[in-house]
């Protein structure tokens, strides 16, 4: 079988010496040796779902042992297979048996331990009758319908019954299954109508109806009387009758799909007792907020990404543990007003800290993300790059790690640009218009590729910064900061942006120096061919094809130029980039035609062909013409014609994919006149194997 992977001898054993540290579900098939190493292994988990077959004597030996066994990879299994699994003890999980025959149906009932047939789509009334012998647990998830025959008998399983995939339930269905004994899950159903939910209501167990877009007061009702925790994430609206019931439950009350709340509902719910999540409001009214700050329990508001100085006043006034997940910032009053709050305070994305911030929140009481305020603080402000850590880094550049700071004050910003040295911001992900300012005096490489968005105001203060700009984490940029930065002075790197309009190009060609583009997969004409007239190097390494209008512009461009995207180059296009001034990167190119290599010789600057893992002599005749450094990394053998044409190259040669050599190819690139590899070619050639050719 093409790619398969068979579980062997050695695998099983070294399983069963470290199976946390390995994964099996990969593995397509499995010896019966292997099987019977893992039967007698003492894991409690044994996961195969990636067998697609498996011998019945390999079976017999998995069912021997005693833990969770996943086969769901399994589509079919034998007579004699299945009663083998019908003796096994422990979870054993076949969902990926689309049919069960009354017969496999009656074995499998004799399994003890959870069993899981989530791939079947129907069950006959038969199968039904024999499953409801099982003792344990039962996932039926697959199934999307049920008749009132086949409910009447799985109300007779003893244990938990998932019937998930039911989206419907008939009144005769729902008054046999509220007659199981054991947890019933019926996380399909969308809605749930008063008949039903009554019907219901005298099941004894846990119910679970996770799937409900729509809730009436009689269903709230009875979820509320029957289920201990009760999950409602996919409902959407929900009417203040419903929000009254669903408020005399005394357990946790999950409604994350709600995106509204009206206040009526709100001040319900604030009656509730225990957990309660509302994760999907983005946003809470103030009139909602103040109800919601009456809750007595834990309150997650997980959805909220801003918080306003009121908003935090109000929920600062919240008893209980408060979960604000997504705030990514808050302002100084709003933190002051929720360092009020007392309980424990969930606050995991705040990114930054001001030390006005950091000090209110010094003086909570009650932890913070499950720490000390104080060691909360301290970690927060660690990632915070202050005047102090500035001057400490000026003084010893190793004592702070720029690359973990996530913002920077004004005053450090001001302290490190009066100094000539490389700064590089791997996580910084805002930068204020003061601290642009600052910068735009520094003299040396900025990098702030974290930075996703840039002001106007921004760019036109770092377009006189002096040295290196990276900004490869900018996705857009207006047409007023492309002018802006097109004056700046070094080079430039965008390798960000996916897109460029036409008047961006046009501001971006002004700009002297190297300009990086990388991220740009395709380009107008237009926009190809301002860019062609910008004096400096050019990086397009995105670009997987040229139009013929940019093939056109190329001998106008003067500057180094790299397209290590493009796999094939017209004869037409090489003709016209040899007509260019500046280095020359083509490292995606597989094939080279003898014309193509022959215009490409003619180029006066380094010219890099990576890409190329063969050369045929009559291109390396072409090539040994031009006059640069000539990067061919990708050739792991070179024909002695070859070699004899290359060794005429006046220039560079770099051939780091060549691991040896004939002696004939030896002997004529020995003469080569000029570094191979920056090293003289008797040095390079005495680091190869050379074949002797007897």
């Amino acid at each position: 079988m093409d790619n398969d992977m068979i579980l062997d001898d050695y695998v099983a054993s070294q399983y069963s010496e470290d199976w946390i540290n390995m994964e099996l579900g990969n593995f397509t098939s499995i010896t019966d040796s292997a099987a019977r190493i893992l039967s007698k292994s003492r894991v409690w988990w044994i996961n195969l779902d990636g067998l697609r077959n498996i011998s019945d004597a390999a079976v017999k030996y998995l069912s021997k042992h005693h833990g969770q066994l996943l086969l769901d990879g399994l589509t079919k299994l034998s007579n004699d297979a299945v009663n083998s699994l019908s003796k096994h003890q422990g979870k054993l999980s076949l969902s990926g048996l689309t049919k069960l025959s009354p017969a496999d149906a009656e074995a499998l009932a004799k399994h003890q331990g959870d069993l899981s047939l989530d791939g079947l789509t129907q069950l006959s009334n038969t199968a039904a009758e024999a499953l409801s012998k099982h003792q344990g647990d039962l996932s039926l998830n697959g199934l999307t319908k049920l008749s009132d025959t086949a409910a009447e008998a799985l109300a007779i399983h003893q244990g938990d019954l998932s019937l998930d995939g039911l989206t419907q339930l008939s009144d005769t269905a729902a008054e046999a299954l509220s007659k199981h004994q054991g947890d019933l899950s019926l996380n399909g159903l969308t809605a749930l109508s008063e008949s039903t939910a009554t019907t219901l209501a005298k099941h004894q167990g846990q119910l679970s109806f996770r799937g409900l877009t729509e809730l009436s007061k009689v269903a709230a009702e009875m979820i509320v009387s029957r289920i201990e925790s009760i999950y409602l994430d996919d409902l959407t609206e929900l009417s203040d009758s419903a929000a009254e019931a669903l408020s005399k439950h005394q357990g946790d009350l999950s409604l994350d799909g709600l995106t509204e709340l009206s206040d009526v509902a709100a001040e319900a719910l604030s009656k509730h007792l225990s957990k309660l999540s509302l994760n999907g409001l983005t946003q809470l009214s103030d009139s909602v907020a103040e109800a919601l700050s009456k809750h007595q329990g834990d309150l997650s508001l997980n959805g909220l990404t801003t918080l306003s100085e009121s908003t935090a006043a109000t929920l600062a006034k919240h008893q209980g543990q408060l979960s604000l997940y997504r705030l990514t910032e808050l302002t100084d009053s709003a933190a002051e007003a929720l360092s009020k709050h007392q309980g424990n305070l969930y606050l995991d994305c705040l990114t930054k800290l001001t030390e006005v911030s950091a000090e209110a929140f010094m003086k909570y009481q009650g932890k913070i993300c499950g720490e000390e305020p104080a060691d909360w603080v301290i970690e927060k402000m660690a990632t915070v790059l202050d005047v102090v850590k500035a001057e400490q880094f000026l003084e010893d550049n190793e004592s702070i790690d720029l690359s973990e700071m996530t913002s920077i004050t004004d005053a450090a910003a001001e302290a490190l640009a009066k100094h000539q040295v490389d700064l590089f911001f791997d996580s910084l992900t805002e930068l204020s218009d003061t601290a642009a300012i600052a910068f735009s005096k520094h003299q040396g490489d900025l990098g702030l590729d974290w930075l996703a968005i840039l002001s106007d105001t921004a760019a036109a203060a770092l377009s006189n910064h002096r040295g290196g700009l990276s900004l490869n984490g900018l996705t857009e940029l207006s047409d007023a900061a492309a002018a802006a930065l097109s004056k700046n002075q070094g080079s430039l790197s965008l390798n960000g942006l996916t897109e460029l309009s036409d008047a961006t190009a046009l501001a971006l060609s002004m700009h002297q120096g190297d300009l990086c583009l990388d991220g740009l997969a395709i380009l107008s004409d237009t926009a190809a061919a301002a860019l062609l007239n910008h004096q400096g190097g050019l990086s397009l390494h995105g670009l997987t094809e040229l139009s013929d209008a940019f093939v056109l512009a190329l001998s106008k461009h003067q500057g180094g130029l790299g397209l290590s995207a493009l796999t094939e180059l017209s004869d037409a296009a090489a003709e016209a980039m040899a007509k260019r001034n500046g280095d020359l990167f083509l490292g995606g190119l597989t094939d080279l035609s003898d014309a193509a290599a022959k215009s490409l010789a003619n180029h006066e600057g380094d010219l890099a062909l990576d890409g190329l893992t063969e050369l045929s002599d009559s291109a390396a005749a072409a090539l040994s013409t031009n006059q640069g450094q000539l990067y061919l990394d990708g050739l792991t053998s070179l024909s002695d014609m070859a070699a004899k044409a290359l060794s005429k190259h006046h220039g560079g040669l770099s051939l780091n994919g060549l691991t040896e050599l004939s002696e004939a190819a030896a002997e004529a690139l020995s003469s080569h006149q000029g570094e191979i590899n920056e090293m003289s070619p008797a040095d390079w050639i005495a680091s190869l194997t050379i074949e002797n050719e007897d």
